[in-house]
């Protein structure tokens, strides 16, 4: 199912951070969202999933409008969300916090298991009965990804995945990307590695003071040096 972003504008406080952000990204499609620090692509992904109150736009899933939606209706309505700071249920062990995951997927939405998810991270399972809080960040963040995936989603949004990890468990979590892409899950994958980003995604929007100010194949963003120098390199 298609998610639609059109002319999204939110902020904190008085700050008025998005400023008409449109972009959508169908099944099977990687919508990468790359920018400088600051530019807004974290509250992008915030805005589309009601912790940042739109303030004007339309999040459209399929053809259900969930602007000025609360956060756990939009997740229900099939939007998960995988944010940058990982965010696990400190006190509850891994095999806890994917069961609090877990929703009846009904329609036309991708059933996962916990079989699966420690298919994709055997390293979790190896530490099922271990409270999520005494993992190491690599491992959060697989617990993450795979807590998300067992809501259903239809669309899944990934803030900074790789950040921070060795390069090994970031090999593996752009696999496991690929693959949800694979069974059908839109994914808009916030990420500052443009390598990785020009490596898997199927379309990238560049976001800069707030707006989407280019959209394009991987390949245009790699030949367009005005592009990253303008909008992606840091000064």
């Amino acid at each position: 199912m298609s998610l639609a972003i059109e002319g999204l504008h939110a902020g904190y406080g008085q700050g008025h951070i998005l400023q008409g952000v449109s972009f959508a990204v169908a099944p099977r499609q990687i919508a990468g969202i790359v920018g400088r620090n600051g530019s807004g692509r974290s509250t992008t992904l915030k805005a589309i999933v009601g912790l940042v109150p739109p303030q004007a736009g339309s999040v459209r899933l399929g053809d259900r409008e969930l602007a000025g939606r609360k956060a756990h209706e939009i997740i229900r309505a099939g939007i998960a969300y995988v944010p940058e700071d990982r965010q696990v249920f400190e006190n509850l062990t891994v095999e806890e916090n994917l069961v609090l995951g877990r929703q009846d997927p009904g329609g036309d939405r991708v059933a996962w298991s916990a079989a699966q998810m420690y298919d994709y991270f055997p390293r979790l399972k190896e530490r099922r009965n271990t409270r999520a809080g005494n993992l190491s960040g690599g491992e959060q963040q697989m617990l993450t990804i795979c807590r998300s995936l067992l809501g259903a989603p239809k669309v899944i949004l990934i803030d900074e995945p790789t950040e921070g990890l060795a390069p090994h468990i970031v090999a593996r979590v752009v696999e496991v990307i690929e693959d949800i892409r694979r069974q059908g899950v839109a994914v808009v994958l916030v990420e500052q590695k443009l390598t990785i980003a020009l490596k898997i995604c199927d379309i990238i929007h560049v976001v800069g003071h707030g707006q989407v100010v280019h959209s394009g194949p991987p390949a245009e963003i790699r030949d367009n040096q005005e592009i990253r120098q303008r909008w992606l390199e840091v000064a």
